[in-house]
């Protein structure tokens, strides 16, 4: 009878002990990581891609498309659900065209621009955001013709940029984004004062891709 108390006992309590270090181990499990980030902070990158505008002269279409490269800079700010924040950005650009005619050769270019613009997304799985973003662009456009002798005009622009992108955390502190911008100057004027005086509508659309660090 005592050796059938104590087995009883002993079980009891090594049931009461099990119970308990079942508890511990309930209590004290890690939390899982689901990999997001906070998208809050200054950051600063390098920037690539390929630009192209359908402008057309009195003479015909010249059409300048090429390369682009530049910098940019901005700051985010992580709601949780959602990211705001705003960019800049300076860019070089080879983008360029022209157009023969019987009369004239015309030529066209966009030498360099820069934007200044909001961006707002919605962070999806932690680590990917895509963005909305709009803002003003400027930049210096060019252009010549042979016509009369040649001329050549230079001129400073300004108009609005808008676009859409996404941008994914490689890590938490860099990251790397695809981007497709559109750039409206509006009018310019070109050759002002001469013979061949002409306004110009200057826009182009942009696709890019960069990389950021996060401070």
């Amino acid at each position: 009878m005592r050796l059938f108390r104590a087995a009883t006992a002993a079980s009891a309590f090594l049931a009461l002990a099990g119970t308990a270090c079942a508890a511990d181990l309930i209590v004290s499990e890690p939390v899982v990581d689901t990999g997001g980030i906070d998208w809050t902070g200054f950051y600063a990158g390098i920037n690539a891609g390929y630009g192209a505008s359908d402008a057309t002269s009195v003479i015909g279409p010249i059409n300048p498309s090429g390369p682009i490269a530049g910098v940019q800079a901005g700051y985010n700010y992580d709601f949780g659900k959602f990211v705001v924040g705003v960019e800049g950005d300076l860019q070089w650009s080879g983008v360029k065209g022209s157009h023969a005619a019987a009369i004239s050769t015309a030529t066209a270019s966009l030498d360099y621009f820069g934007t200044v613009r909001l961006r707002g997304g919605l962070p999806v799985e932690g680590r990917t955001l895509p963005y909305i973003t709009a803002g003003v662009s400027f930049g210096q456009v060019s252009a010549t013709s042979t016509f009369g002798g040649g001329f050549a005009s230079t001129q400073q622009a300004v108009g609005l940029a808008a676009g859409i992108g996404t941008e994914f955390a490689l890590t938490d502190n860099l990251t790397l984004k695809a981007e497709y911008l559109y750039v409206d100057f509006g009018d310019v004027t070109f050759f002002p004062g001469t013979i061949i005086e002409e306004k110009v509508r200057s826009r182009m659309g942009a696709a890019r891709v960069g990389l950021n660090l996060k401070f």
